[in-house]
């Protein structure tokens, strides 16, 4: 990474490197990390606190003919933001939607207000490029993945409220008996659309074995690239308005992005019955698709 240059030497500055404190001194670049939270609904959730408390966490709004609807993404990297690719599927006009209409907002807490904003941090980013899984099938959401490239790239080193989260380092790891985090701002209620939260919401959820044996309905059939998360008592989980969003996994105080919410089951008129399973994209089956789709952005390590 190139160095920079300052007329003077900042508390950061490694000293060893100047000669004096008013020199014209070396400034290596801060090199991001992947996958810290800012520690010191979401069916069942809780308010996320402090406020940007996984700062990889990005809103998406969609405008479409099916009209406006939102989802979550991640910051995986400096340009791109991972996502779901039903979110982007316009199931009316049979087509993806293009980047002009996608927005993603980034670094933000409370949905409908700007009073806790970030300067500098929290701020609608413009996309450049919609790019969806080629095999995505819309009936049986399989390969259900998608990027968005952005027009310019994230500072991830500057700015403790906006990082990426990690990805996994293996693509055999089932994260099967983990709890996971899943965030967003989905309808709490789903029998009242207008419960979507001012706030972002968490929830503790537990990671099934690769079958998700008892919690899926006969008719659903749970591939490979899949992940369930479910529990027998119910009244925890995602809901409408959180596809695409981030499901984490805490290893060694380091955040992975294990999982991406897919399918919804509504039983009863409720998300997060018990035992029904939630579905969610396994993002370690897309190591590969990822990275080669990604190959012009930078990785926090």
């Amino acid at each position: 990474m190139n160095a920079k240059y300052s007329n003077f030497c900042p508390g950061t500055v490694e000293e060893s490197l100047c000669g004096k404190a008013n020199c014209a001194c070396c400034l290596s670049e801060k090199k991001c990390k992947c996958g810290q939270s800012n520690e010191v609904r979401i069916i069942g959730g809780i308010d996320v606190t402090p406020q940007n408390k996984y700062p990889w966490m990005a809103k998406l709004t969609m405008v479409s003919k099916q009209g406006v609807y939102q989802c979550g993404g991640t910051v995986i990297n400096d340009r791109y933001v991972l996502t779901a690719a039903h979110c982007l599927y316009d199931d009316i006009s049979s087509q993806y939607l293009k980047p002009k209409n996608v927005i993603v907002t980034l670094g933000d807490h409370d949905q409908f207000s700007s009073d806790d904003d970030v300067p500098g941090v929290t701020r609608d980013a413009d996309v450049a490029a919609v790019i969806p899984h080629e095999k995505f099938d819309f009936n049986s959401f399989g390969f259900d993945v998608a990027l968005l490239k952005l027009e310019k790239p994230i500072n991830l080193s500057s700015y403790k409220e906006i990082r990426a989260a990690c990805l996994p380092k293996s693509a055999t790891q089932t994260y099967a008996g983990f709890n996971g985090t899943a965030m967003g701002w989905g309808l709490t209620d789903y029998s009242d659309f207008f419960s979507s939260p001012f706030i972002l919401q968490e929830v503790t959820v537990l990671i099934l074995e690769p079958k998700c044996s008892g919690y899926i309905p006969d008719k659903f059939t749970v591939k490979e690239d899949m992940l369930c998360t479910g529990t027998k008592k119910g009244g925890q989980g995602i809901c409408v308005g959180d596809s695409g969003g981030p499901l984490v996994v805490n290893e060694s105080g380091m955040y992975t992005l294990v999982g991406m919410p897919s399918v919804v089951y509504i039983t009863e008129n409720q998300c997060g019955g018990p035992k029904v399973a939630d579905i969610y994209t396994r993002v370690s089956s897309f190591l590969d698709w990822i990275l080669e789709h990604t190959e012009d952005a930078e990785y926090c390590s």
